[in-house]
């Protein structure tokens, strides 16, 4: 993963084309393997990702090819604040709320944890409409055409 000032850029392998559509793999970085946290990680766990972006008109991939993908740095922090900063706000203040109602503490935290699996499953009922706010674009080229590019 490469990081300029407005966009962070993925190396990756098309794994395959249809549809207007290229599915990318991509693998984890070398700084992964070593850390002890990656079997907890969600950004990559040391595990391949594969990534779904659109393919622009008159560029033509084959599986098998190497790509870049790129996505602006702010749908990296929208990214995160939708799947970890609101969860835990809702939490909090469901938390809070139950608490103030004096329900107990177990009872709160309780209900406060089932917020979770609604708001992850209407995550997941809205993710067509995520998808079209996070989009990558996709070019030819792997990691030392990148490099390169970013020397110039």
């Amino acid at each position: 993963m490469e990081r300029m000032a407005d966009s962070v850029n993925y190396c990756g392998t098309v794994t395959r084309v249809g549809e207007g559509k290229a599915y990318v793999s991509v693998a984890p970085k070398a700084a992964c393997t070593g850390c002890q946290l990656q079997s907890a990680c969600m950004t990559a766990g040391g595990k391949e990702q594969i990534i779904e972006a659109p393919v622009p008109a008159g560029l033509s991939l084959t599986a098998g090819e190497a790509v870049t993908l790129s996505c602006r740095a702010s749908s990296e922090w929208k990214a995160a604040f939708w799947a970890f900063a609101l969860p835990l706000l809702l939490v909090i203040a469901v938390a809070a709320l139950f608490s103030a109602l004096h329900w107990g503490d177990e009872k709160s935290a309780l209900i406060a944890l089932a917020v979770l699996p609604p708001y992850y499953l209407v995550l997941y009922l809205c993710r067509n409409i995520l998808k079209k706010k996070f989009i990558f674009t996709i070019t030819k080229g792997g990691e030392e055409e990148t490099q390169r590019s970013y020397e110039s």
